[in-house]
């Protein structure tokens, strides 16, 4: 839109030519016009946030069925209204929750409880794996870790025992200080 400067439009009007003059004025004049800003457009709608916590890390998440990716998440950006929450990793109890996400915002705390036995492995699941009753003792790494305990202590016995054998000097042996006689 194009609107005269009123100063123009004034002196127009005093020099007696009236306002149908300054009406008549040609617009294509540069000098003699402005052009108005164009209103901006609405700024654009922020979504509210879920923040969803999960104890485990790497549990899949899906939201209304969705996958959205795994634990941790970066907050997520949701329609307002009610959503339903899946979140689900091996060796855990799948939890599905729903919620009611309102223009402020929401936090989901979701705790997956460890699966029992029967739930925890399927049959067929490869990923799996149990120590099996089957594996010999000295492949167990207590084993040895025990026994590297054992030899550590026995050196420390043997040298402080040879060390305090003599009659003269008690404990562990201590050089002799120079200038002095023992």
């Amino acid at each position: 839109m194009r609107v005269r400067p009123p100063l123009i439009a004034l002196a127009l009007f005093v020099a007696g030519l009236g306002p149908s003059v300054a009406a008549q004025a040609p617009a294509d004049e540069a000098d003699d016009l402005v052009e108005t800003a164009p209103t901006p457009p609405p700024p654009p709608r922020v979504l509210p946030t879920v923040l969803v916590a999960i104890n485990v890390d790497g549990a899949r998440v899906l939201v209304d069925g969705a996958p959205v990716g795994e634990a941790p998440l970066a907050p997520l950006e949701l329609e307002p209204g009610s959503h339903e929450l899946t979140v689900s990793a091996p060796g855990y109890e799948a939890s599905t929750r729903r919620f009611e996400l309102t223009e402020a915002g929401l936090r989901v705390d979701v705790r997956l409880p460890p699966a029992t036995d029967a739930a925890r492995v399927p049959d067929d699941d490869p990923t799996w794996t149990t120590a099996s009753a089957a594996t010999p003792l000295w492949k167990r790494w207590w084993l040895w870790a025990g026994v590297g305990a054992v030899v550590v202590v026995a050196t420390i016995v043997a040298v402080a025992v040879a060390a305090g054998g003599s009659s003269v000097q008690e404990g562990f042996p201590v050089p002799p200080i120079p200038g002095r006689s023992p």
